[in-house]
């Protein structure tokens, strides 16, 4: 349902030419979820969704204040500004369901997703059982694209710790005594739902979330005959909602009015139709309502009709100019139908013949 968009600027978490580390097999590391160092969840909006409706997931992470600045190495050659691996395979590629812009953070701060380094959002401290965590997060967007049940895997977050250090004029400051160990959350499963038949309008575009409706149209006096362009602006609403493959209103019956042509400009959360309309006569004073259908899905959700005001025009009192006759052609004539098929040499006795009679007559005495 959604166009492809642009992906955030991602690099490798080796330098070019570096061996690169392989992947880390977490059952071999030492598991320090219950310890209180750090913590990883994930935040589902809801578990249950439509067809084509957008959610987003996020990832958020924290490590305990005191921990992070006194303990915590970096992981790999290329240093991240928080040292530390996520893993949520979810979060780059989801089954079933298309990704929407992923945006990189202006103020967001290097760390690894995956084999990728990434820009995650600082939040702000959180306060849990005693401890003060700085807390991050990584989010995305998706559109569902088929039904059925989506398992979201636990999210895991990997790091690496020490409590001995050696300083060295050629690496810095040295962990002398360096664990890599991870954290677990919670996963969650995801129900994609169909959307209801019930209800459902028969100019129903495919859009879902929220929207707004506004028109304009240009010029508002019309000579009879004359166009004028109607133009539609439909933009979503709220954080949600997508318009980049939602049906355009039809105006093929719109009352009134003849359709000649019309041209579409789609993003992901806007929507711009132009189209060209003749007004049928003089009688016809305004442009009546366009309908916008879409699926809202704010509770109670439901299926929504948007509706434009109607636009005054004035179509002055006279006749459509004649349609002009097309210009001359510049080529040369055809040649005469009834000699045009015969052989050459025909032709011209027929010729010598007609010259001689014609010579002939101006010979003849009066």
């Amino acid at each position: 349902m959604l166009a492809l968009v642009a992906r955030p600027r991602e690099v490798a978490l080796d330098p070019p030419g570096a061996q690169r580390e392989a992947g880390p097999d977490l059952a071999a590391l030492e598991d320090v979820t219950r310890a209180g160092l750090a913590f990883v969840e994930l935040d589902l909006e809801r578990d249950t969704l439509l067809v084509g409706e957008p959610f987003t997931l996020r990832v958020r992470f924290g490590l305990e204040d005191e921990f992070e600045r006194t303990h915590l190495v970096q992981l790999f050659q290329r240093e991240l500004d928080v040292p530390v691996q996520l893993f949520a395979p979810w979060l780059e590629e989801l089954e079933g369901a298309t990704a929407l812009a992923w945006p990189e953070p202006a103020e967001g701060v290097r760390v690894a997703l995956g084999e990728r380094v990434v820009r995650a959002v600082p939040l702000p401290a959180s306060a849990r059982a005693g401890r003060t965590y700085r807390v991050f997060e990584l989010a995305r967007t998706f559109v569902p694209t088929r039904t059925g049940e989506r398992d979201l895997a636990a999210p895991t977050l990997r790091f690496a710790q020490a409590t001995r250090f050696q300083d060295d004029l050629v690496q810095g400051h040295v962990p002398l005594d360096r664990r890599d160990v991870f954290v677990r959350g919670a996963g969650a499963r995801v129900v994609v739902r169909p959307l209801p038949e019930e209800g459902r309008p028969s100019d129903f575009s495919g859009a879902i979330g929220r929207f707004a409706l506004r028109a304009g149209a240009e010029p508002r006096e019309l000579e009879p005959g004359a166009e004028l362009a109607l133009t539609l602006v439909i933009e979503a609403v709220g954080e949600l909602g997508d318009l980049s493959d939602v049906v355009a209103p039809k105006l093929d019956d719109l009352a009134g009015f003849h359709v000649r042509g019309s041209l579409v400009e789609r993003e992901p959360r806007r929507m711009t139709v132009r189209y060209d309309l003749v007004p049928d006569g003089p009688e016809v004073r305004a442009l009546p309502p366009v309908r916008f259908a879409y699926f809202d899905t704010t509770p109670p959700a439901g299926y929504r009709v948007l509706e434009s005001e109607p636009i005054a025009i004035i179509v002055r009192e006279g006749k459509a100019p004649a349609a002009r006759a097309p210009p001359p052609s510049s080529a040369a004539p055809e040649p005469p139908t009834l000699v045009a098929w015969l052989p050459l040499p025909v032709f011209a006795l027929l010729m010598l013949a007609w010259i001689v009679i014609r010579r002939a007559r101006r010979a003849r005495p009066s």
